[in-house]
Parts: structure tokens; C-alpha cells; sequence
């Protein structure tokens, strides 16, 4: 945090000395960027393209999964796998691991 502090803060030879919150802060209020720091949402496409209407019925489509699993295959996988587990890997390492645990089985 602290060398985040001072980096945010020093001065910028090329910019004239000023620092690169100073060079952030002067961009915002340059007048052509005036438009994003009101709240009207209509400034923030050109007035040529139309506003796309917001939709709220979006699903997802997945095919039906055609495989059977035992009763000690599903407490298996249930005791190996915890969905809930941060993999640390955005549940990339988990999905694996699934898969590869049903193709253990035969089910895929």
C-alpha cells in the first residue's frame, strides 16, 4: 500500500512534474471526457448507434446428461469432490477433477 501510495505520487519528469494521479485527475476533467462523469447513461455510447434494451431472461441451454451413476459411485464422488472448494484455478482444477473421477467410473 505504501509503495503504491508514493509510486501514485511522484512526480513525472516527462509530464511537467506532476504526478500520475495529477495526470489521471487532468484526463477526467478534459472536456471530452466530461461525459463519464455525469450519470447520464445516454452520453456513454455516440448518438448514432441506439441504446441496446436490457435484457433479463438470460438462461443458458445445456443438453440433458445421459449417463447413470450407483448409489456408492454418487457417495464416492460426493466424498471426493467439494464444490464449494476454492481450487484457486476459478473451479478449472475442480471441473477436471470431476470429469476425470466420472470417466473413472466409465459414466463419460
Amino acid at each position: 500500500m505504501e509503495f503504491e501510495a508514493q509510486w501514485n505520487n511522484h512526480p513525472l519528469r516527462t509530464e511537467n512534474n506532476r504526478s500520475p494521479n495529477m495526470v489521471w485527475m487532468q484526463g477526467l476533467l478534459r472536456s471530452d471526457n466530461q461525459r463519464y462523469l455525469n450519470n447520464d447513461t445516454n452520453n456513454f455510447n455516440d448518438q448514432e448507434t441506439p441504446v441496446p434494451e436490457l435484457q433479463t431472461n438470460n438462461t443458458v441451454q445445456l443438453r440433458e446428461l445421459d449417463f447413470n451413476l450407483s448409489e456408492d459411485q454418487v457417495a464416492h464422488l460426493n466424498e471426493a469432490i467439494d464444490p464449494m472448494r476454492d481450487d484457486g484455478n476459478h473451479g478449472i482444477t475442480l471441473f477436471q477433477e470431476t470429469v476425470n473421477l466420472l470417466n473413472s467410473f466409465g459414466a463419460v
